[in-house]
């Protein structure tokens, strides 16, 4: 792996100091950024608690085999400090590698620091890219849903219309009918924009909130699914209105995943619940629908045009939350999606 690579380089680097200052036969391994696990220079991997290295990382301290002559000591982040960043060792004792460790620390947090920052902003450039390409697709079906809906109505409307003109005065009989399928057109068109505005944005959510909207669209979903099979349970309340872009997000993350119980889950109930806590306000779409597998395999392999869950998982981590998905097939599925509360007046 890249991440790998780097912390193998980085080991690596750390040795040939040390043997520049006459110090050689000392091993680096460098912590990974998740803190649970060491990578050598020579791409070796070592997992906490996992032999004289790995007690050494576990337990933040020094190390020392009376057998075999050797010693490891952690190495952290500053003096006095709690985060571990490497591990030394060899043959060696451990008030040897005592000092090294403390000369080798201030450079291994500051360059962990580093690729850290690095490693933010390469995600952050991801998530824009991500962004972007689902604004651009959204945009692009409703371009051509305008298309091949409302400018067609119209279409046909402006035909019926002048249809109709030359018939009047001649055969109003005729005339009528044309403009009863004008008028029938008008109404359909007028749906479909008024559903247009509803994709952009919920005009409910502006005059009711969020909570409203939602059984709004619990109501709707329940009609498309043949029976009111959608319960709506709000849990705990939030002094005052959350942010625009926060009630929007979490109202698409609602809309899509009902659709998805809706168009391929083959439910017959969905609950949709949402809670606020002190901290945090969670939304949960819970159905008895087929399920499928969403182990991590399953979701690697998601086909490159599934973007229902991507765009939900990303309007997610746009408000600083995070989104799990839980199903197994024939088990139902729960998309469970939690962010931090941030009322509006802040």
């Amino acid at each position: 792996m890249t991440g790998d690579r780097s912390l193998r380089r980085l080991a690596a680097a750390c040795e040939d100091l040390l043997t520049a200052l006459g110090t050689g036969g000392v091993r680096v391994d460098v912590v990974d950024p998740d803190g649970r696990r060491l990578v050598g220079s020579d791409g070796a991997v070592t997992g906490l608690g996992e032999g004289l290295v790995g007690r050494a990382a576990m337990h933040r301290s020094a190390c020392d085999d009376q057998v075999t002559g050797t010693a490891a000591v952690a190495v952290l982040d500053a003096p006095g400090g709690r985060t571990l960043v490497a591990v030394l060792s060899g043959s060696a004792t451990v008030d040897r590698l005592h000092p090294l460790a403390g000369a080798l620390a201030p450079l291994l947090s500051l360059v962990r620091g580093w690729h850290a920052e690095a490693g933010r902003a390469a995600a952050a450039g991801r998530f824009v890219e991500r962004a972007l390409d689902a604004q651009e697709g959204e945009r692009t079906r409703l371009a051509r849903d305008i298309h091949d809906g409302v400018s067609q109505r119209l279409a046909g409307l402006g035909f019926h219309l002048s249809a109709a003109l030359s018939l009047v005065g001649q055969d109003d009989d005729a005339a009528r009918v044309q403009l009863r399928a004008a008028r029938e057109l008008a109404d359909l068109a007028g749906a479909e924009t008024r559903a247009a505005i509803g994709d952009l944005h919920p005009p409910v959510l502006d005059d009711l909130g969020l909570e409203a909207a939602l059984s709004s669209l619990a109501r709707e979903a329940g009609a498309r699914m043949g029976g009111p099979a959608v319960g709506v349970v709000v849990d705990g309340e939030v002094g005052t209105r959350l942010p625009v872009h926060a009630e929007t997000a979490l109202y698409r993350i609602a809309q899509e995943a009902l659709s998805n119980a809706v168009r391929h889950a083959a439910a017959s109930a969905v609950d949709l619940v949402l809670e606020y806590g002190s901290l945090t306000v969670t939304l949960e779409v819970r159905d008895d629908g087929r399920g499928f597998d969403a182990g991590p395999q399953a979701a690697a392999a998601l086909r490159p045009d599934a973007f229902g869950l991507r765009g939900m998982r990303e309007r997610a981590e746009l408000l600083g939350g995070v989104l799990a998905v839980t199903s197994a097939p024939g088990r139902g599925t729960r998309v469970r999606a939690q962010v931090p509360l941030r009322p509006a007046a802040e």
